[in-house]
């Protein structure tokens, strides 16, 4: 009997320590799964995040790459544009010369002809006065007919003087035609050599004519080839601005990724130190359970030796003493046991519970979230004059999750550009908005992130997206990602501009 009361004793015991320490083991690792849970969760959304950051800087890069590339062929263009520009310049030069020097001849050849004008005159007048005293001369010689004859028969003294005085006539008259002859030739050859000068004027007035045309179509050419250039210039300005604003937005996320890194290694370390922590006390709770389960244990053994010393003391009783003893003895340990049994039950329940309470806690939390964001999606929502709302706009744009990402595209099934994803949406309920991100910054009316709602444009430097309330926005992200939902990143965020009025 004395026996039997021992081992019962010593089971009950036994078994209570067993069950508190197989509560305290499963408590512990109830909570080291749900801390690593949580914590495998936090780095997961952390590395996503990064990643998708690092994804849309390999975007940028490609983008920087490609206007830069661009930049490079129009610098080439340019090379080529200068070229035939001052070429056209050159020829245009030397038409200039041309131009110059057939005006220079014209204006020769025009002094020329009207100095032999002049000449002409000269020759002409001096013919008219030599004619006239010709005239005069032998309307003297035939007034004076044969008395001069005669005279010249009679008066002279010997055949020799009449004969002389007769060669004297005719070498007069002789000179005479001579001289008329002369200047008959003269004006002649003057009236051909100005003709000859007239012609040749007219021919160099026709040269000069073709050149002027000429130099005309080069300037238009000149005029021509400065304009292609000026556009290249342009073009290049543009490309360049373009450029230089993807590689500020590649710095910025830079030091996002950074940033984001940084954060992501602290909240490691933390959660690594928290949860070193953690172990260590629960290690040491784990020790003084165990120091108080021992202690425990030897005070129930001193109290079964006392109780052993008792049974033997109050053996020489009567037996039915001796047997109610033994029946309270059972029923106590029969108690005991129910109630280490309930005990373990609760703590078990306990840590259910716990568990359902953070699960549910964390499902209340997300049933809120989700909740407040579908209230202010609802309540909260911007309408236009059409009846169009902003949920309306949300609920038409995340169809389109998951399709790819094309730059400067405007499909929303078979790719699109994060400027092209926003007009494509916003065309289907009839509103047109310009297809660049920088300009949409500056439709619809200017309102702060505080009072964003649904349907209003998420503006960052270069990139743009649908506000869905809660802090999320859906967007054609990158190549990589296409259109996705994501939470917006406010340390970039330039603007927020309802169309929905």
């Amino acid at each position: 009997m004395n026996n039997d009361v021992h081992k019962k004793y010593g089971s009950a015991s036994r078994h209570k320590l067993i069950v508190r320490i197989v509560a305290i083991v499963l408590a512990a690792v109830f909570v080291l799964m749900l801390a690593s849970q949580i914590f495998l969760y936090a780095l997961a959304e952390d590395t996503s995040d990064i990643d998708a950051l690092k994804a849309q800087q390999e975007s940028l890069q490609a983008q920087a790459e490609e206007y830069q590339a661009q930049l490079d062929a129009l610098a080439e263009e340019q090379a080529s544009a200068v070229e035939e520009y001052q070429l056209l310049e050159e020829q245009n030069q030397v038409l200039a010369n041309q131009i110059d020097a057939t005006t220079a001849l014209v204006e020769s050849y025009e002094e020329q002809i009207e100095t032999t004008a002049q000449e002409l005159a000269q020759a002409e007048s001096d013919y008219e006065d030599y004619y006239e005293l010709y005239c005069q001369r032998a309307s003297q010689m035939e007034q004076g007919g044969s008395v001069t004859l005669w005279e010249a028969v009679f008066t002279s003294s010997s055949v020799t003087e009449l004969l002389t005085a007769l060669e004297d006539m005719n070498t007069i008259l002789q000179y005479d035609n001579d001289i008329l002859q002369q200047m008959t030739d003269l004006e002649a050859e003057i009236t051909e050599k100005q003709a000859s000068l007239t012609e040749a004027k007219e021919e160099q007035e026709e040269v000069l004519s073709q050149l002027q045309t000429e130099q005309e179509q080069m300037q238009a050419n000149e005029d021509q080839a400065a304009a292609v250039l000026a556009e290249i210039e342009d073009n290049m300005d543009l490309y360049a601005q373009q450029l230089e604003t993807v590689t500020v937005e590649c710095s910025d996320l830079e030091a996002d990724i950074l940033e984001a890194e940084t954060l992501a290694a602290q909240q490691a370390a933390e959660e690594a130190a928290r949860q070193a922590e953690q172990e260590a006390q629960e290690a040491a709770e784990r020790e003084a359970a165990a120091a108080a389960a021992e202690a425990e244990a030897a005070d129930e053994d001193d109290a079964d030796t006392s109780a052993q010393t008792e049974t033997e003391e109050e053996s020489s009783a009567q037996s039915e003493d001796a047997g109610e003893e033994t029946s309270s003895v059972d029923s106590s340990a029969d108690a005991e046991d129910d109630s280490e049994e309930e005990e373990t039950s609760n703590l078990l329940g306990s840590s259910h519970s716990s568990s359902n309470s953070s699960s549910s806690s964390s499902d209340a939390s997300s049933d809120a979230s989700s909740s407040g964001s579908s209230s202010s999606t609802s309540s909260s929502s911007s309408s236009s004059s059409s009846g169009v709302t902003g949920s309306d706009v949300v609920a038409y744009a995340v169809q389109f999750v998951g399709n790819p990402y094309v730059w400067g595209g405007t499909s929303l099934t078979n790719g699109c550009d994060c400027s092209g994803f926003v007009v494509s949406v916003y065309a289907h309920f009839g509103y047109s908005l310009p297809h660049f991100s920088g300009s949409l910054r500056y439709c619809g009316t200017g309102v702060s992130y505080s009072e964003a709602q649904p349907g209003d444009i998420i503006c960052y430097d270069g990139h743009v997206g649908i506000y869905m309330g809660g802090g999320q926005m859906v967007n054609a992200f990158d190549t990589e990602h296409g259109i996705i939902i994501c939470a917006v990143n406010t340390s970039r965020l330039v603007a927020v501009r309802r169309i929905l009025t």
